[in-house]
């Protein structure tokens, strides 16, 4: 995940696209958080056969910050949602 972070390879979903403007979070925020941050659960999902990963991190700024994102096969990661704990 943090490889596909450095290489720029993120899609952000519109969920979290809309719950980083509630909290004024910058995608810098969110590379950071990954970047710095711990994988802190994984979850499988069944339906897809896939995992996601609750991180948690810091933004930039030094809040604290969690990600739930997950991996496409690409290499591509993919963020869910973000939110301040």
């Amino acid at each position: 995940m943090r490889q596909s972070v450095r290489q720029h390879r993120i899609r952000i979903t519109f969920h979290a696209r809309v719950a980083m403007a509630d909290d004024n979070l910058g995608e810098h925020d969110i590379d950071y958080a990954i970047l710095t941050g711990r994988i802190v659960a994984r979850q499988r999902d069944i339906a897809v056969a896939e995992y996601k990963y609750r991180i948690a991190g810091t933004t930039y700024g030094g809040r604290p910050l969690e990600v739930v994102a997950k991996l496409e096969p690409v290499n591509w990661t993919v963020i869910i949602t973000v939110y301040l704990p």
